[in-house]
């Protein structure tokens, strides 16, 4: 799939945790690409937000005392 930005962007569903500040969100990556990707979560965000995203690993079990 290709977007307006050019770049080729690869289709996936990745488990992933966003941190903004000291408030962490499960998420799931919808779309990766070497200049960015998709993501679906509840939480609000603007364009220029600073987060920490991780993408667990395929087949790795989430641990609540994360």
């Amino acid at each position: 799939m290709r977007d307006r930005r050019g770049a080729i962007r690869y289709r996936c569903q990745l488990r992933c945790t966003l941190r903004r500040g000291t408030a962490r969100h499960d998420a799931t990556v919808l779309d990766l690409s070497s200049s960015g990707l998709s993501i679906r979560t509840t939480l609000e965000l603007a364009q220029g937000d600073e987060i920490d995203l991780r993408i667990e690993r395929v087949g790795q079990e989430r641990d609540a005392a994360q």
